[in-house]
């Protein structure tokens, strides 16, 4: 077994929480073409961590901290821009991610993806 092999194993071992990548698709309903979510992956092992927290504070607001987010995957893993993530814990909890930008970076081991909540108010 090659060096990068083994790193991407023991990188993986790290993996504490599944990945289901949702896309738009075209889908033609009743001969007009829309854009549908449809799951292009899923159970795909993955790890999220909080790459850093930034603190904002202006005169007229209160003051609130930001994090970002990064999301660890295989490296034969894609994730289009814009892809709704919906990631399960350890505990069961399912969280819902978008992809925001592009790739942190791409390694032999895995890629690191920016990602950030999906909340809806």
């Amino acid at each position: 077994m090659c060096m990068c092999e083994w790193a991407k194993e023991e990188f993986e071992k790290l993996y504490d929480s599944k990945l289901s990548i949702i896309e738009k698709v075209e889908k033609k309903v009743n001969g007009i073409t829309k854009f549908v979510d449809s799951v292009v992956a899923s159970d795909v092992p993955c790890r999220i961590s909080t790459k850093s927290a930034i603190n904002q504070v202006s005169q007229s607001e209160n003051a609130k901290q930001t994090f970002v987010l990064a999301l660890y995957v295989s490296p034969n893993i894609v994730i289009k821009a814009g892809s709704k993530l919906e990631v399960t814990n350890v505990h069961g909890e399912t969280v819902e991610y978008r992809r925001t930008g592009e790739g942190i970076g791409s390694y032999n081991t895995h890629k690191a993806y920016p990602i950030e909540r999906a909340v809806t108010a």
